[in-house]
């Protein structure tokens, strides 16, 4: 049996020295190798999010959340217990729990209440996450294996799709797949890019490893470029900056990003002319040229990672100092690398240029940067989002709106035509929605979080603080980006990011010498424990069948009506705050020609949400069937006060007023609206993920 030396590992070789035949130290390391199986459980999850459109709906997240909560219960009970956390850590994980527990107080005076629980939950899935990966001690090689399976994952996520999908992935020239939201899709590329190349950069790291990573980064960045996303050029640019002041070996991490920078200036021109299609046609045929490019570039990156990954192995040579010295292998590995990029450049010039030229002029890198979305100014709606954000922290400082309380205030006060749900910043969301106090929890909690990972950062082992580095900035990098978009509402983004930030504050915590014994462990507190647990089980359980039995129903209705209608009546009774089952349940009655049934449906809604115009404009259109004009625009006028520029309700308050009928054309117009989603309104046979269209329409709906 060994008793020291170099310890092989999926990612290399490590210099950790242990001495097995002592039981002390047998127990400690098997108590460390715990954390293993938790991250790459968690990862798992990541990714299936990342499929269902970012992990968005509700009938996906509610059974990850409740997996989160086993998981954390597990690190609870491993033989050597939750590692010992440092004082920062334990602030960040108290200022969390403060901030969630406000957010399940904030359901009290909400106006919305089932919108209040769904945003509660989802602060507690955060919760959850961020204190299973903080409370873990990581060893540097298995945080590497767990960063390292995100980025590859995700990479093969985003390259499934483009390569499935084709020309169907894109809106508006713009990637929108995995996530059904290209925004989302390109933090979600951004996010896993940093631990990519900073894997890719670091010896440790076995040569075959780091060339697959190398061409990861590439691909992750090319598809990032597809998605169009001006508020990833801002963050993006922010976490560069950091990523350069937090890395220790700083010639090393800048190195790796000269190959991947190349790549993807040399494919610039096919990844920027997708979004310059004018036509369908035009948008296939981009598709198809980027496709080819990004299978070259990714083939390249992978050579040049090979190489420089085999050339720059422990106890070869090292990188930074036989460049600075300038010996000759590494000047040889360093030429054959840079005539690879050359190939890969002249490779997507090439393609460049066999797809050059709509209606005679070539497109050309910098024509078509100037003409992509990209080179665009800083026109964008969220202002008026911001606008009203403020006006609800002025008007409600102290509580708030209630937590995900912000389509109303918004949809009486717009400016624009876009009815959003959420206010496109995650700090204005904390402050309009929980308040000052809600606010400033939440500002405590990112502030000790992130004093948490730099200060264990600071450590001997040069791959744990590379991991450590690779967190931060990609944490940072979705705090910046979901400072100007919804990106807190997207589980595959936020429970990511907050659980990188764990990690990097787990990485190297002492962990107990011995299992606590139970009498350690008090009565009360284990009872207490028990308590929270099953609330929490509660909590995610109601509303998550609920939301199961809503999408059933709607996929039952065509066949079984009967049973259609059954399971919305399930729905309500599981989840007693949402308005949504009888949404659901009065578009269908209305479809299926039952005006009474439909009549107590809206009621039922404007029972648990009073200010829900969609269901006053149905009441009115029902009133006006019957011939009750009076109370059909007494029910418009309300919807109108309610959401004034929605030009449905002046169509038919217009109809009303010249005793005209309202037609089926108007009614089929109605009935696109009977569903709220961050990307407007949605019939209720489209999911109401991020990822439904308006061109969609289903069962023959036009």
């Amino acid at each position: 049996m060994l008793r020291g030396g170099l310890r092989p590992t999926p990612w290399g070789r490590t210099a950790e020295i242990t001495r097995s035949h002592q039981p002390e130290a047998y127990s400690a390391r098997a108590a460390r190798a715990g954390a293993l199986p938790f991250g790459v459980a968690a990862v798992a999850v990541f990714l299936w999010w990342a499929t269902e459109e970012g992990g968005y709906a509700p009938t996906a997240w509610y059974p990850g959340a409740l997996i989160f909560l086993a998981l954390l219960v597990g690190v609870a009970v491993i033989p050597a217990g939750p590692a010992s956390s440092g004082p920062w850590g334990t602030r960040a994980i108290a200022f969390l729990a403060a901030f969630t527990a406000w957010s399940f107080l904030s359901i009290l005076w909400a106006g919305v209440k089932g919108d209040a629980w769904d945003g509660a939950n989802r602060t507690l899935l955060y919760l959850t996450v961020y204190a299973m990966f903080a409370l873990l001690s990581w060893r540097a090689r298995d945080a590497a294996l767990v960063v390292g399976l995100f980025a590859l994952g995700t990479a093969a996520v985003g390259a499934a799709a483009f390569a499935s999908e084709g020309a169907s992935a894109f809106s508006d020239g713009r990637l929108e797949a995995p996530t059904g939201y290209a925004n989302a899709s390109a933090a979600l590329f951004l996010a896993a890019f940093w631990p990519a190349v900073t894997l890719a950069a670091r010896p440790e790291v076995h040569w075959a490893a780091r060339s697959v990573l190398l061409a990861a980064g590439g691909l992750l960045l090319q598809l990032a470029v597809l998605a169009q996303s001006r508020a990833s050029v801002v963050a993006g640019s922010i976490a560069f900056l950091l990523y350069v002041v937090v890395s220790q070996e700083r010639l090393r991490a800048l190195l790796v990003l000269v190959p991947v920078a190349a790549v993807t200036l040399a494919s610039l021109g096919p990844l920027l002319d997708v979004f310059a299609s004018a036509t369908q046609a035009d948008l296939e045929e981009a598709v198809v040229r980027e496709q080819q490019a990004l299978a070259l570039s990714t083939a390249a990156l992978i050579a040049v990672g090979a190489l420089v990954g085999f050339m720059d192995r422990p106890g070869r040579i090292n990188l930074r100092a036989q460049l600075l010295a300038g010996r000759r292998r590494t000047v040889v590995a360093a030429v054959a690398a840079g005539v690879l990029v050359a190939l890969t450049a002249a490779a997507g010039v090439m393609s460049l240029m066999e797809g050059s030229g709509r209606d005679g002029v070539s497109s050309g890198a910098t024509s078509a940067l100037g003409s992509s979305r990209l080179g665009g100014g800083l026109e964008t709606g969220r202002y008026d989002l911001w606008r009203v954000a403020a006006r609800e922290v002025a008007d409600h400082p102290l509580l708030g709106v209630g937590a995900d309380n912000f389509a109303v205030d918004f949809a009486r006060e717009r400016r624009t035509r876009e009815e959003p749900l959420y206010p496109h910043s995650l700090f204005l969301r904390s402050f309009s929605q929980t308040g000052l106090v809600g606010g400033a929890l939440f500002l405590g909690f990112v502030g000790a979080a992130l004093v948490a990972a730099l200060r264990r950062r600071r450590r001997s082992d040069a791959l744990a603080n590379a991991v450590a580095s690779a967190s931060v900035v990609s944490a940072v990098y979705w705090l910046v980006h979901g400072s100007i978009d919804w990106l807190w509402e997207i589980p595959a983004l936020g429970a990511s990011a907050l659980a990188l930030l764990g990690l990097a504050f787990g990485l190297g915590q002492p962990r107990p010498e011995r299992p606590l014994s139970r009498s350690r462990r008090s009565a009360p507190a284990l009872a207490a424990a028990g308590v929270l647990v099953a609330a929490a089980v509660g909590s995610y359980t109601l509303p998550g069948l609920a939301a199961l039995e809503v999408e059933r129903a709607v996929q039952a209705w065509p066949e079984t009506p009967d049973r259609a209608f059954s399971q919305l009546e399930r729905a309500r009774r599981l989840n007693p705050l949402s308005e949504r089952p009888d949404v659901v349940a009065g578009a269908l009655a209305q479809r299926a020609g039952q005006p009474e049934r439909a009549r107590i449906a809206f009621q039922r809604v404007l029972e648990r949400n009073p200010d829900e115009w969609y269901a006053h404009l149905q009441l009115a259109l029902l009133d006006a069937a019957d011939g009750r004009r009076g109370e059909a625009l007494a029910h418009l006028m309300r919807a109108r006060s309610l959401s004034p520029l929605e030009s449905a309700l002046r169509d038919a308050e217009d109809a009303l007023f010249a005793g005209a009928l309202l037609r089926q054309r108007f009614v089929l117009r109605v009935d696109r609206l009977a569903v709220r989603s961050p990307l407007g309104r949605r019939p209720v046979d489209l999911p109401a993920g991020t990822g439904a269209h308006e061109s969609m329409y289903v069962r023959g709906h036009p």
